[in-house]
């Protein structure tokens, strides 16, 4: 009775809902998160046709049209206009909450963390709509993790809806909220069930709330708008590039220059007339630009580089690829926006250019582990490593040094992984998915091994420890290489070249990763469904002995096990995914190479892919007692199966699929994509 009166009073107060919502959102999408800092906003003085719109609409308490869409091409200052407009609205007091998504933010790209992020700063705001939240998650804490159109509606709606039926609980005009970079949010499909959630909201006048979604044309957004069965009524506004948006950018370049000179007046040299840049120069600069503010913040950020600290050197390198570019008669600012990045990228030196583009993989395909933890791959001094990150300062964030443990390398601007992302535009600078995974793979896991020898010194010879240790060393590691590890592993079949992982998986030390059910099972399948052990290296899997006196003791500990009783092993010459266990099955095989193996134990005991669980062994080690308690279960299961269904128990090992084998071994890939790591 205590602990239910203590957690209603916690509830009551309201601060547990909030700790809960900032779990379950996104606060470093939030308007002045740092995780976002220094915003976009629109330079004092400029967008001045697009704001009073904005403004017109926001402060006509009797709207029509409760959801604006602001909508434009890459570039061309959405983010700023959404982030200054919430801060005139925010001094106003009509800012109700502002979510940016950003697509290189595992967190800020999740459709499912918006709506409590939104309902968290909608709580701090308005006292009521907390009270009315609390009372709901206290009874139904488990909505924060519903789908979308579930959260929207608890989240949102409800509490909504309650405070109006109150009348001395609402409020005098609707809040603003603010949805920037819809196209950003990780799934096409959420990003138009948003819309369409956000047009039903938005058709509720007795809603307090007025919504702003900003967002690139998409086709899939733009049909979602447009489709004549969709009942949207909204005001939409393009954002172009026109004489307007051209002066704006003249007067950001202008601005932008004069601090630049402000910070360097000790270095730059002014010419005669006293202007600087040289007027030529600037003409040169906002010519190229056209208008597009993605490319003028990019020339600043190059001008102004603190890791190069010369400005006048950085410009006249910039004034003379921007002058060939009007000579061959690029005119389009988005195809100069193209060669300018390949320019920054061409500085790069040559011997280094495998780990840059190596570094930019991860921020395409596997966004969150930090700058230390990918540096480890490579074993190079630390200075050397940051001179070479530093010379993209202009397209990517690198935190400093002291920061490396904890902080990510991510991408400015969307216009710069859509380059990357495409091959035709970036060319040799393309981080392609196959070469990525090759890479990673061929240095990853034998990194990985090392991190697993020191973590068990007392299970491999002491030679080989002392050569980890002296590896381990050279980095301080906080323990993250260790989810990378297991990513790693997981990728084994999208490697370009698979001969040279192999390489490196074939010295891998199977018999130190733990019984966790995931890498080996994946391994193993790759192993078989790929062919190793007739195209690379027989014997790699196998289901009897063959190296020992490693094999002989794996197959006792398996005697152990099953205390006496027989297993059948799995069958390694079919090429179906180890999923193809099927109904109620166990089977075993052995992974690796001499000392290194390890014997695999699997357990199917349902027919969905989840359902599939391992008992891993080591020659090292007996089988513990809870993994003989395991086995014990999995024994009273398949027996309990076979009494209930009247029927017999699938074999131990594959057996023929009453569907197609590349249907499941598509659902497998499906499975597995899902559970490595969901970031592509």
């Amino acid at each position: 009775m205590g602990d239910y009166s203590h957690h209603h009073n916690h509830f009551a107060t309201g601060q547990p809902v909030l700790d809960r919502l900032v779990d379950a959102g996104a606060p470093e999408a939030g308007l002045d998160a740092n995780a976002r800092y220094p915003p976009p906003k629109c330079h004092p003085g400029s967008r001045r046709t697009i704001k009073a719109k904005l403004e017109t609409w926001l402060f006509n308490c009797d709207q029509q049209q409760r959801m604006f869409w602001l909508y434009g091409p890459a570039g061309v200052g959405k983010s700023a206009v959404a982030q200054t407009f919430a801060e005139l609205a925010r001094d106003h007091k009509r800012l109700g909450a502002a979510h940016f998504f950003f697509s290189d933010d595992e967190k800020r790209s999740d459709p499912l963390r918006l709506i409590p992020s939104l309902a968290y700063q909608l709580a701090v705001l308005n006292e009521h709509y907390k009270r009315a939240l609390t009372h709901l998650l206290a009874n139904d804490p488990a909505i924060l993790y519903a789908a979308l159109h579930l959260q929207f509606q608890k989240l949102i709606i409800d509490p909504f809806s309650l405070l109006v039926s109150h009348p001395e609980q609402a409020t005098e005009c609707p809040y603003l909220i603010v949805v920037d970079s819809l196209d950003e949010c990780s799934d096409e499909q959420a990003q138009c069930k948003l819309v369409q959630l956000i047009n039903d909201a938005a058709q509720r006048n007795n809603l307090p709330l007025i919504w702003l979604v900003c967002s690139r044309p998409e086709s899939h957004i733009k049909r979602t708008f447009s489709k004549p069965d969709s009942g949207i009524i909204c005001n939409r506004e393009e954002l172009i590039i026109d004489d307007e948006t051209r002066e704006d950018v003249e007067q950001y370049l202008r601005h932008s220059f004069k601090e630049i000179y402000t910070s360097y007046s000790d270095v730059i040299t002014v010419p005669r007339d006293g202007c600087w840049p040289p007027q030529d120069v600037f003409d040169i600069i906002s010519q190229a630009s056209s208008g597009l503010f993605v490319f003028a913040s990019t020339v600043i950020r190059v001008a102004g580089d603190p890791n190069v600290g010369d400005p006048d050197a950085q410009l006249k390198s910039l004034s003379g690829m921007l002058k060939g570019l009007n000579q061959i008669g690029i005119q389009n600012p988005l195809q100069a926006l193209d060669i300018f990045y390949t320019r920054i990228l061409s500085k790069v030196v040559d011997s280094h250019l495998p780990i840059v583009i190596h570094f930019l993989g991860f921020c395409l395909y596997s966004y969150g582990h930090t700058v230390q933890g990918i540096a480890s791959l490579y074993p190079i001094e630390r200075g050397v490593f940051y001179s070479t990150m530093q010379k993209l300062h202009s397209v990517v964030k690198v935190p400093p040094p002291e920061d490396t443990a904890e902080k990510f390398i991510s991408i400015y601007h969307k216009s710069f992984r859509d380059y990357l992302e495409d091959p035709c535009r970036s060319g040799k600078y393309h981080p392609s998915w196959a070469r990525f995974a090759t890479t990673t793979l061929a240095k990853g896991i034998p990194l990985y091994n090392h991190f697993l020898t020191c973590k068990y010194p007392d299970r491999v010879p002491p030679e080989e420890l002392a050569r980890s240790q002296s590896i381990v060393r050279q980095w301080s590691f906080t323990g993250e290489e260790m989810s990378i590890g297991l990513w790693i592993l997981g990728r084994l079949r999208h490697a370009a070249d698979t001969a040279t992982c192999f390489a490196a998986v074939r010295e891998f030390n199977f018999g130190l990763v733990e019984a966790s059910g995931y890498p080996v099972p994946l391994i193993l399948e790759h192993a078989i469904c790929d062919d190793w052990n007739t195209g690379v290296d027989q014997d790699f899997v196998r289901t009897h002995a063959v190296d020992e006196p490693t094999d002989s003791q794996l197959l006792h500990h398996l005697s152990i096990l099953a205390n006496g009783n027989p297993i059948k092993p799995i069958n390694i010459t079919c090429k179906q995914p180890v999923g193809g266990l099927k109904g109620y099955t166990m089977g075993y095989a052995i992974l690796g190479r001499g000392s290194k193996s390890c014997l695999i134990c699997l357990y199917r005991h349902n027919d969905t892919l989840e359902f599939r669980k391992t008992i891993h062994l080591d020659a090292q080690l007996r089988p513990t007692t809870d993994q003989i308690s395991e086995f014990r279960e999995w024994e009273k299961e398949i027996e309990s199966h076979k009494v209930n269904h009247g029927a017999p128990c699938g074999q131990a090992g594959w057996e023929e699929s009453d569907g197609s084998l590349a249907e499941e071994a598509a659902l497998e890939e499906s499975y597995y994509e899902t559970c490595s790591d969901g970031s592509e």
